[in-house]
């Protein structure tokens, strides 16, 4: 916690939580190591350490809102620690089993097609075989320091019936000693621990005695999906072009329409982006078709589907308005050009005006749902729903939309999709987002993310589906480490 008395001797109370700990190892790294120094003991060195620490809190929980919300000032605590967010600590199983089935698919994606010279560079890069040894290698660590923060000895590490690869091992790890400057200059220099930037790509530590120090379970478990587009953007050396694969043919064609065709439900019809283009293939003029539709005869929901990242030095600002334009520089408009929330109320006046092409015999009076899915969980912080649901609002005024059927927008993530997949299709989307709609109308309910009301109120889906995952990760692997023996 963060401690400041004020001139009337009244104590302002600031609670900070574990980024504390990863700021002071930030700052440490930064610091090179000098040939002389000064050992503080006793009640000195507590009063010292105390000092540091007291002056991280402050610096950690200092935002900028020149509106003073509540509601923004909840977002932007959730939004800029690097740490999972209270609202997702629940998922941590989950988060685990959906990180990997992702990276299993995306390397199963990759080796079938036109990117196999970019998988074999990535073989290269740690230094292993086959795919299956990195993640195998980077889920077992995760499974020995299990949600916490800590030493991996190295027994445990070098133990072979643990199979963990020793040189993705190494390939993840910062030497006790290194240097790591604090952070950058400019927005080219990356090798810099901006915004954590290094401890993500290498979450754990390699101690002078040989054991391992976990950075942060968090990066580790990103290191199976989230990570490797960074990996492989830092090994392509050819004209590919590395966010188009991970999110327009990856994430948004393969995980997106897959995830949203075991949501729909026997008494809806379900139409992917190519579906609608069948159906009629817009001019470049027009507004693209929505990326997904579920329909019936009383509703239709409209899904845009958006894999985005938000700049790190952006977030560390910890300033409102910064952090909020590259939200809608990604999620709502962008040179006169409609992104993702503004290409739902596109589509919305399409449907009032009885020119949405798509599905020709739809009503123009049906109830729409609108729905934002963003392919990253931690970029949906608590509050983001409310304020996205004011910028939805304007452009529905904007475009003279006059309907009472048209719905609140709601913001989720692939995690949800992936979690609850057989509570959509049994009961349909409908049924969850009137319940949701309902819950946040009352106090500070109005905060909270779709993704933290159906982690508070549903058990998920995922622990039926962890063995089948596991085992096809294992898939083969006996008789391969047989043949590389």
């Amino acid at each position: 916690m963060h401690l400041v008395q004020t001139n009337n001797l009244n104590t302002e109370l600031v609670l900070c939580g574990e980024q504390t700990y990863l700021e002071l190892l930030r700052y440490i790294f930064s610091i090179e190591t000098q040939k002389s120094y000064r050992s503080l003991k006793g009640d000195s060195g507590e009063l010292y350490y105390l000092t540091i620490i007291l002056a991280i809190n402050e610096q950690i929980v200092k935002f900028n809102d020149r509106d003073n919300s509540l509601e923004n000032f909840i977002f932007l605590n959730d939004i800029t620690t690097p740490l999972i967010s209270l609202s997702q600590k629940s998922d941590f199983d989950d988060r685990i089993i959906y990180e990997l089935e992702s990276a299993i698919r995306f390397f199963e994606f990759i080796a079938t097609s036109n990117y196999s010279n970019l998988l074999d560079s990535f073989l290269a890069k740690y230094h292993i075989s086959h795919w299956k040894d990195y993640l195998w290698s980077i889920y077992v660590i995760i499974a020995i320091s299990k949600n916490e923060i800590g030493i991996l000895r190295k027994e445990v590490v070098n133990n072979k019936a643990n199979c963990i690869n020793a040189s993705v091992l190494d390939e993840i790890s910062i030497y006790y000693n290194e240097v790591i400057k604090y952070s950058a200059q400019d927005k080219n220099d990356r090798n810099t621990n901006s915004d954590y930037r290094m401890f993500r790509n290498k979450p754990i530590i390699l101690l002078q005695n040989g054991d391992y120090f976990v950075v942060c379970v968090e990066f580790l478990i990103d290191k199976l999906y989230n990570s490797l587009y960074f990996d492989f953007k830092s090994i392509t050396q050819t004209s590919i072009d590395i966010n188009h694969l991970f999110t327009s043919e990856f994430s948004e064609k393969v995980l997106f329409d897959s995830y949203l065709k075991k949501c729909v439900n026997t008494n809806s019809v379900a139409m992917s982006e190519d579906d609608c283009i069948k159906n009629y293939n817009p001019h470049k003029r027009e507004l693209g078709a929505p990326d997904y539709v579920i329909y019936n005869y009383s509703s239709i929901i409209l899904f845009e589907c958006k894999d985005i990242r938000i700049n790190g030095e952006m977030i560390e600002k910890h300033d409102y308005e910064t952090i909020i334009a590259e939200y809608k520089e990604k999620l709502f408009e962008k040179t006169n050009k409609r992104i993702g929330i503004t290409q739902l109320t596109g589509h919305i006046q399409s449907i009032r005006n009885g020119n949405f092409h798509y599905i020709t015999d739809i009503n123009g009076d049906i109830i729409v749902y609108p729905i934002l899915v963003v392919s990253d969980y931690k970029y949906l912080g608590q509050g983001l729903n409310h304020i996205f649901n004011k910028l939805y609002k304007e452009s529905i005024i904007q475009l003279k939309i006059n309907n009472e059927n048209n719905l609140p927008l709601v913001v989720m993530s692939f995690l949800t999709l992936f979690k609850y997949n057989k509570l959509f299709e049994e009961k349909g989307f409908e049924f969850f987002i009137n319940d949701y709609i309902n819950h946040i109308k009352y106090g500070l309910n109005q905060v909270e993310t779709f993704d933290w009301y159906m982690s508070e109120h549903y058990q998920s889906d995922v622990g039926d589906i962890v063995e089948h995952i596991i085992k096809r990760l294992l898939e083969n692997e006996k008789q391969r480490y047989s043949n590389e023996q």
